[in-house]
């Protein structure tokens, strides 16, 4: 048995930060994911500037400045960049459950540090990149790729919960409306990760064996 709830500040604690290996390997695999997803976005914002049919509206006149091969570094340097401001802004943290919707703020918000930054960069070295069209289209990839990413990452763990892998078995303690309120949230949102083996209204050790037992 992995947890148990009841109305008590160390109930939400169990639920809150109880991990599974399913969990931190879902976790430990965002990295390498996002900074593909930053090297590709890079790598098709280049090549949408360079196509024909937008050189045909606006010539390319960084390709002598910034050739390819040292774009690619550039990339490379920058993704390194926005993983590390993902960390700090948590975006890797072992949590058992994140919000699609404060996932995308922090993504949104990582790359759009990291675009201040590489500004800000180029301000101070008084050097300027003759294409703002390839750090527009690069930012604007890099929040749909990663977060297409991440999504699809999170829809591979849900399928997985709700087939039972990698859930938490919980054990609800009482019969208060906080205990109910615990029973309908996972009852009905499996994609939380949490399943209820049992209701007990009070922890007696043959009642905790018992419920151990059959789970």
């Amino acid at each position: 048995m992995e947890s148990f709830a009841s109305p008590s500040n160390s109930a939400y604690t169990d639920l809150r930060f109880s991990m599974k290996r399913s969990e931190l390997f879902f976790d430990a695999v965002r990295l390498p994911v996002d900074f593909l997803a930053l090297i590709l976005a890079g790598i098709l914002a280049y090549g949408i500037r360079v196509s024909p049919l937008v050189r045909a509206v606006r010539p390319v006149l960084f390709d002598v400045d910034l050739p390819l091969k040292e774009y690619l570094g550039l990339i490379a340097a920058v993704s390194v960049l926005v993983v590390v401001i993902f960390a700090i802004l948590g975006l890797y943290a072992m949590e058992a459950t994140r919000r699609m919707i404060d996932e995308f703020t922090r993504i949104t918000a990582g790359l759009s540090l990291a675009m201040f930054a590489i500004i800000f960069w180029m301000f101070i070295r008084a050097e300027f990149f003759n294409s703002r069209f390839i750090l527009l289209a690069a930012w604007l990839l890099a929040v749909l790729l990663v977060t297409v990413g991440r999504g699809a990452i999170r829809l591979v763990q849900i399928r997985l919960l709700k087939k039972g892998i990698g859930v938490h078995r919980v054990l609800l303690i009482g019969s208060s409306h906080i205990v109910d309120g615990f029973l309908r949230l996972f009852e009905t949102r499996p994609e939380l990760g949490y399943h209820v083996v049992g209701n007990v209204q009070r922890v007696a050790r043959e009642d905790l064996e018992e419920v151990y037992r059959l789970h």
